[in-house]
């Protein structure tokens, strides 16, 4: 007789190939298991909450034991995409999409990849004064206040480096989020890794330890996008936050050239 196939509990989507059966490409088990479940979701067969199976019901339709679908599951668990309950009741599902889970490991992929400050700044130039423009359209008082809030703190700890530094980040950081753009502020948040890091080989103007804040050219910049942004000034707010980039690319290049 032949042996009954188990049924999950709940419907799953079947993560085997279009013709019910597993690639025979020569690949381990794990990595198809993890490329397949990539390529459905690519071409948008798995969305949000789409239930996989249990452990069990994978391994027995791939026809494995359980320890290489038990890797594959660790893989896509780790890469964020699937989120595996235990116990009775539980499952594989589809998890929610969240952009910012790679922002370290992708600025660290930049760094591997030894990304030049060239490449650093076009990428700021990208992301950045197309933030501040959205973020003049959606900017409420308090969140003006609390970009203010951060400049003034750079001035009040310009004497303890690493305290300003993170303070300007904060700034950076808050001011992309306010654009409600969730890809550049993914992406702004990787770049501020190696903005930290760029910061501490060059440190900008506004860190630079002094009794007049006059003196301090790039915050000048940057408080007159905030100035912008809470008049609503979206085009204005760009402008000057593309200014206060390629200054401050300029000033870095010409430090990095002296230094060779």
């Amino acid at each position: 007789m032949a042996k009954k196939k188990s049924v999950s509990r709940r419907s799953s989507v079947s993560i085997l190939g279009e013709s019910g059966r597993p690639s025979r490409k020569r690949q381990s088990i794990a990595t198809r298991i993890v490329a397949r479940v990539i390529d459905l979701l690519l071409n948008k067969q798995l969305q949000v909450g789409s239930f996989l199976g249990t452990e069990a019901s994978i391994s027995e339709d791939f026809g494995a034991s359980r320890f290489p679908v038990r890797e594959a599951l660790s893989r896509l668990e780790a890469l964020g995409i699937v989120e595996i309950k235990r116990g009775i009741g539980g499952g594989i599902s589809i998890a929610a999409g969240n952009p910012d889970h790679f922002a370290e490991l992708l600025a660290v992929h930049f760094m591997l990849a030894d990304i030049t400050l060239e490449e650093l700044f076009e990428a700021r130039l990208a992301i950045v004064p197309k933030a501040a423009e959205h973020a003049a359209r959606h900017a409420t008082p308090e969140d003006v206040a609390a970009l203010t809030g951060y400049l003034d703190e750079i001035v009040r700890l310009r004497n303890d480096f690493d305290a300003a530094l993170q303070s300007l980040l904060d700034f950076h950081l808050s001011l992309v989020e306010l654009s409600k753009l969730r890809t550049l502020t993914a992406l702004n948040r990787s770049l501020c890794y190696l903005l930290r890091d760029l910061h501490r080989r060059y440190p900008p103007p506004i860190l630079v330890t002094s009794r007049d804040v006059n003196t301090y050219a790039g915050l000048k910049h940057l408080r007159d996008v905030v100035e912008r942004i809470a008049s609503g000034d979206a085009q204005g707010a760009a402008d000057v936050m593309r200014l206060a980039i390629m200054e401050h690319k300029q000033a870095v290049l010409a430090l990095a050239t002296a230094e060779r």
